[in-house]
């Protein structure tokens, strides 16, 4: 139950990929923010972005600022501030999952069981918080700097997810 949402969402990017269009996709012309960090001027950023012809942002959602305290979920202020503006001018969000927390294998990328689950919780939360406003997720979580000798070790997130 703990990794449900994720591994649906895996499922369903997975089936759309594989899924033949009638005719092809609109492409979507994005840009990278970093309005989690603090960067740029959201209001304004975003709306030039839009008169540019702008189709999407891609953003982080940070693990760190999220679970501040173990085991506890939050959602910080920024995040809900970029996607709201991005979704009010018709853009559609891409948020990166990322990066490690310093409550799992000293905040480095989840390696351990229990890290794994943490990020797998973190993933949930962040995508029943946004449902409705972000359907594309990016997971840097998972791979993140990861070494060519811990690679089967790194997979076992995405086993989990199967």
């Amino acid at each position: 139950m703990a990794i449900g949402v994720r591994a649906w969402c895996l499922c369903l990017l997975a089936a759309g990929a594989l899924a033949q269009p009638a005719r092809p996709p609109a492409f979507r012309v994005g840009v990278c923010t970093h309005f989690s960090q603090g960067k740029g001027y959201l209001p304004e950023n975003l709306s030039l972005a839009r008169q540019a012809g702008i189709r999407s942002i891609r953003d982080e959602a940070t693990w760190r600022p999220v679970e501040r305290v173990k085991g506890q979920f939050a959602m910080p202020e920024a995040y809900d501030a970029y996607v709201d503006e991005a979704v009010r001018l018709g853009l559609e969000p891409l948020l990166i999952l990322d990066y490690g927390n310093p409550f799992y294998d000293g905040g480095d990328k989840p390696i351990s069981a229990e890290a794994v689950e943490g990020s797998v919780r973190y993933s949930e939360f962040l995508v029943r918080h946004f449902k409705g406003k972000v359907k594309l997720y990016l997971d840097g979580v998972s791979l993140a700097g990861v070494k060519r000798r811990e690679f089967p070790e790194a997979l076992r997130g995405w086993q989990v997810l199967r």
